[in-house]
Order: structure tokens, then C-alpha cells, then sequence
């Protein structure tokens, strides 16, 4: 939680004086690729008499890509600025002005997709926030990964919105770009069948011949394993009673009744 001082909560402007708004910006963008786990972030501003730049970046390299988009009129974090919506492709196959490609660009850094949100200050579209994602890193982090992807917003209150890209179904991988090939993107579908089944289909569990899974508990050093064994079968009606009554929870196998028995032999 972030906190204002007195002054400056009173609009003492000479408590800010000393801000320096350029590397909070770009402390901004470093903690927002670091988040999201990408290759770069990067944010454009507008500016009135000279309509949109490249303010910050947790790269150098991604201020470049942002003023080429800019300089070119093409690319996902230009269409952000100027319709105000969030992109939500890799963007890099756009013909500027001149005819280039921002891909082009992009491959030099090793960059395979970009995604822009807008940034907007009393309902008016401010800039752009621009995330840059390469082979190591691709956008799979950011459908698999619950991040923000916009707000409801007033004067007074912003509310992030988490539920949006994150994938749950197997269906929803087939068309997730997995790597770039002479410039075309090849999806996980291309590779072979995506559908829905078990984490592990190479590893089996049978008691009795039915399935199970098996919980294994090891003694540690200097413990009693009489008394161990008993707390255990002592919490056993409580666990369950927690599972769904086709399922039993049961021990399956033990040392215990051997080491029992032996004791009250000794005995």
C-alpha cells in the first residue's frame, strides 16, 4: 500500500520537487516486466503539442521499438494510443508508413510479440503501457498467468480486473504461438493433438485392483514410529470425512503391527 505525506496530500508542490519522473517511470516499467515476466515493458505518453512519445522503458532497446511504431504509425502499441483499446495479438507483422515491418525491427532483440493496454487519466487516453515477450519468455506467461488487463475507474477509486486471458482448457492452447518460423508463427495445434487428460499417464497406483494414490510417510531420525503410527491412524477418520464418500483413505501398508507385536513380546 503506497502512502502520501502531509504536504503533499495539502498540495505542497515542493515536496515533489525533488521527484525525478523520468526513473519512476522507468522503476515503473522494470517492476511491470518483472511481474509479468516478460523481455521488456515500456510506456508512451502523450504530449500535447507533439502528440505521442517514448517516455520510459526497462529496456533501451524497447523505447526503440516504441518510436519506431510511433515514427512508422504501425503496430500494437500505435493502434493502443490512438483507438484507446488494448491489443491482444503479436502485432508485428504491421507495414508502417514507409513499408517497414515491425517485425523486422523486433527480431534484432530477439522479440517475437508485443501487447499494449491504453493509459488513461480522467477518461482521456493518455498513452500506452507495452509488454515485449521473445522465445525465452512469449506471451505463454502472460495467458498462463493471471496479471491485470485493465480497471474500472473513477475519480476517486481504480479497480483492477484480473479475469481475463488465463487459460483453463486444453482447447484453449491449440492456437498458443509457440515458436516463429521464416516469419510464421507455428501454434502448439501444429504440432500435435491438445486435449484434456491426466497430469501423469505414466504412473499407476493400485491397491486390491483399484486405483489409488499413495501418501508416503518416512520415519525421521530418533522418532518413535510406534507412537507416529498411532497419531497417524488416530487423524484418519478426519481426513475422511473431509473426501467424497466413494473415496476411501485407508493404510495400504506398514511396519507398525511387526514392531508392536515384537515390543510386547520383549515385554
Amino acid at each position: 500500500m503506497s502512502s502520501v505525506s502531509p504536504s503533499a496530500q495539502q498540495g505542497d508542490a515542493s515536496s515533489w520537487s525533488s521527484v525525478d519522473l523520468a526513473e519512476v517511470l522507468a522503476a515503473l516499467c522494470l517492476h511491470c516486466s518483472d511481474l509479468a515476466r516478460v523481455a521488456a515493458c515500456s510506456i508512451v505518453l502523450r504530449e500535447m503539442s507533439q502528440g505521442f512519445f517514448s517516455a520510459a522503458g526497462s529496456a533501451e532497446w524497447a523505447c526503440g521499438l516504441d518510436d519506431f511504431q510511433l515514427s512508422e504509425e504501425a503496430g500494437p502499441t500505435w493502434e493502443c494510443c490512438t483507438s484507446g483499446n488494448t491489443s491482444r495479438d503479436v502485432g508485428l507483422d504491421r507495414h508502417g508508413i514507409t513499408g517497414a515491418v515491425l517485425a523486422d525491427q523486433a527480431s534484432r532483440y530477439g522479440i517475437v510479440g508485443c501487447r499494449a493496454v491504453p493509459l488513461s487519466s480522467q477518461g482521456e487516453i493518455v498513452g500506452a503501457l507495452s509488454l515485449y515477450w521473445g522465445e525465452s519468455t512469449r506471451e505463454n506467461t502472460l495467458l498462463t498467468t493471471a496479471i491485470a488487463v485493465g480497471a474500472l475507474a473513477n475519480a476517486d477509486v481504480q479497480v483492477p480486473i484480473y479475469a481475463s486471458d488465463q487459460l483453463f482448457l486444453a482447447k484453449e492452447y491449440k492456437d498458443l504461438v509457440v515458436v516463429y518460423r521464416n516469419g510464421a508463427p507455428v501454434r502448439l495445434s501444429d504440432l500435435g493433438r491438445v486435449i484434456d487428460g491426466n497430469e501423469d499417464v505414466r504412473n499407476l497406483g493400485i491397491v486390491n485392483g483399484n486405483p489409488m494414490v499413495l501418501i508416503q510417510i518416512n520415519r525421521q531420525p530418533n522418532a518413535n514410529i510406534v507412537d507416529t503410527v498411532a497419531r497417524i491412524k488416530a487423524l484418519m477418520p478426519q481426513f475422511q470425512a473431509q473426501l467424497p464418500p466413494t473415496v476411501r483413505f485407508k493404510v495400504a501398508t506398514g511396519g507398525n503391527p511387526t514392531v508392536s507385536i515384537t515390543g510386547q513380546t520383549l515385554s
